[in-house]
C-alpha cells in the first residue's frame, strides 16, 4: 500500500449537543504531519470552523464542535503481511481554553490548520505523510500531473484509504496565486476533498538544472506540494480549478501560528 495511502485519514465535522446526540455533521479529509516529535492532524480552517474562508460567513448550517477521525491500527503482524482494522476516534474541538487547532498567523486568510492529536494505543499504523521518503529535487512546475488524495462525497477505498484524483498544476508555483501562497491545479474535485494531502509525481529522467549530472536520476519520484481546500467559485465546477495551499504553510503554522479563534469572534 502507498504511504501517503496510510497518512491521509476521512473526517467527520459534527455538532454535538448538551445531550450527546448529533445535530449536524459534514465530511472531509485530513492527513498527518511529524515535528520535532509531535504528531499533528492538518486540515482546512473552514472545515473546523465550519466558515466560508473568503467571507467568514457560514458554508453550511452549523459551527462544528467536535471532530471524528477514523484510525488505522495493526491488530495481527505476519512476516510482510498486516491485519489493520479501522478505530474511530471522536475529538473534541474545543477545550476549556477555547479551540484546540493552531491557525496561521494570518488567520482564515490561509486556509489550513494543525491540531497536535495523541493515540492511545502504541500499534498505530497511520504514518505521517512527512516521513515518506519523497525526493527533493523533483521540483513543482505548470503542467505537471498532482494527486489529490481524499473522500470525495464519502467515497472511499477499500479499508478507508482515500481516493486518488489526478489533476495538473495550472498556475506557476513559483508565484503566489493572488498575493497569497496558493497554486491552482486542474481538477474535477468534489465535496469531502478539502484538507487533502497533493503530491506531484514525475516518471523517467530527473535532471536538476537541465543537464545530466550525478543528481541525475532515472524511475518514478514524488514529492509533497500541499493542501488542497476546494475549488475556485461556489458552483459546481468553478472553472474546475481547485485550491491548494504550498507545503511551506505547514511550517509556519507549526513554528510560528496563533491559539485558534472560536468562529463566532473571527474576523
Amino acid at each position: 500500500m502507498h504511504y501517503a495511502s496510510m497518512s491521509t485519514l476521512p473526517l467527520q465535522m459534527m455538532r454535538r449537543s448538551d445531550d450527546g446526540s448529533i445535530v449536524a455533521k459534514a465530511h472531509g479529509t485530513g492527513f498527518l504531519w511529524r515535528h520535532k516529535g509531535k504528531l499533528f492532524l492538518l486540515t482546512n480552517w473552514h472545515n473546523v470552523t465550519g466558515l466560508n474562508a473568503d467571507t467568514g460567513l457560514l458554508n453550511g448550517s452549523f459551527i462544528p464542535n467536535c471532530l471524528q477521525l477514523s484510525a488505522k491500527v495493526e491488530v495481527e503482524k505476519n512476516g510482510a503481511s498486516r491485519l489493520i482494522r479501522n478505530v474511530p476516534l471522536d475529538m473534541d474541538l474545543y477545550d476549556s481554553s477555547g479551540p484546540i487547532w493552531i491557525e496561521h498567523s494570518q488567520r482564515r486568510k490561509v486556509d489550513c490548520v494543525a491540531i497536535e492529536v495523541e493515540f492511545a494505543f502504541s500499534n498505530l499504523a497511520n504514518v505521517p505523510i512527512n516521513e515518506h521518503d519523497f525526493e527533493p529535487k523533483l521540483e513543482a512546475a505548470v503542467g505537471m500531473d498532482c494527486f489529490i488524495l481524499g473522500y470525495p462525497e464519502l467515497i472511499e477505498g477499500v479499508a478507508q484509504t482515500p481516493i486518488w484524483k489526478r489533476g495538473s498544476i495550472a498556475t506557476e508555483p513559483e508565484l503566489d496565486h493572488e498575493g497569497k501562497p496558493l497554486i491552482l491545479v486542474d481538477t474535477a474535485s468534489k465535496r469531502g476533498m478539502s484538507g487533502s494531502p497533493v503530491l506531484i509525481r514525475h516518471n523517467g529522467i530527473l535532471m536538476p538544472g537541465g543537464k545530466v549530472t550525478r543528481d541525475t536520476q532515472i524511475g518514478q519520484m514524488e514529492n509533497f506540494l500541499g493542501i488542497y481546500s476546494g475549488r475556485v467559485g461556489s458552483d459546481n465546477l468553478g472553472g474546475q480549478l481547485g485550491r491548494v495551499w504550498k507545503a511551506k504553510v505547514i511550517q509556519e503554522i507549526i513554528d510560528h501560528g496563533q491559539p485558534g479563534i472560536d468562529p463566532v469572534h473571527a474576523e
